[in-house]
């Protein structure tokens, strides 16, 4: 019952949305960055520190997210969604900036994920 109230109020507004169409649902763009696993413990230190780095810059620019806990190495993949295509990229400048300043640009594999083609390098 609750949803078809909420259909009544969108009618109500002026939606151009007929009762019963549903909008799709677009993907996120999104960037995999990967990182080899098992890795030494200076590796792990300097993707660590990299990805809280990556998070603290999304955060504060307001242009994307980390899927994942950041304080955790375990399969070396983070998994970066970017708010909106327009920032898609100021997002992918972000991460290439980032990997060469923690000195992981040979160490790191950067994909699209959202693509048809998962994993195309960037």
């Amino acid at each position: 019952m609750r949803d078809a109230i909420v259909w009544v109020r969108l009618q109500a507004r002026g939606s151009t949305q007929p009762l019963g169409v549903r909008r799709s649902i677009v993907a996120k763009p999104t960037f995999v960055i990967q990182f080899p696993s098992p890795a030494s413990p200076d590796l792990m230190h300097r993707v660590l520190n990299f990805v809280e780095d990556v998070y603290r810059e999304l955060r504060d620019r307001r242009i994307g997210f980390l899927d994942r806990d950041i304080d955790h190495y375990a399969s070396g993949r983070f998994v970066v969604r970017v708010s909106s295509s327009r920032y898609l990229g100021d997002v992918s400048s972000l991460i290439s900036n980032l990997l060469g300043q923690h000195n992981l640009g040979n160490d790191a594999i950067v994909t699209r994920a959202d693509r048809p083609t998962e994993g195309r390098a960037v």
